[in-house]
């Protein structure tokens, strides 16, 4: 935010209070969705097991490359879940030290 007349500080403060505000709830939104997708992803991992077992017999090797891609997954995803609330702390931290 530009800086303005000191007589509109508690309006700056008010605008920055929303604009916080709204940053934590997309990144609960975010942080909703990563998980969301990590079910999926544990879903469609469980769906190919069951479809490698249907073809004859069970394929271990296939079975471990499933279970290592939802691992890879699960990292990623769980990092930036991190990373999202990494960023909205340090927002709501500059956002304090300006206001101060």
């Amino acid at each position: 935010m530009g800086k303005r007349k000191r007589g509109n500080e508690e309006f700056d403060s008010k605008l920055g209070e929303v604009f916080l505000f709204g940053g934590e709830a997309r990144a609960e939104k975010a942080a909703k969705d990563l998980a969301s997708n990590l079910k999926l992803t544990r879903r469609i991992n469980d769906i190919l097991r069951k479809e490698v077992s249907k073809q004859g017999k069970f394929v271990p090797e296939v079975a471990s490359e499933l279970d290592q891609a939802l691992h890879e997954v699960e990292i990623l995803l769980h990092e930036a879940e991190r990373i999202l609330y990494q960023d909205v702390r340090k927002i709501a931290s500059d956002f304090k030290k300006s206001t101060n």
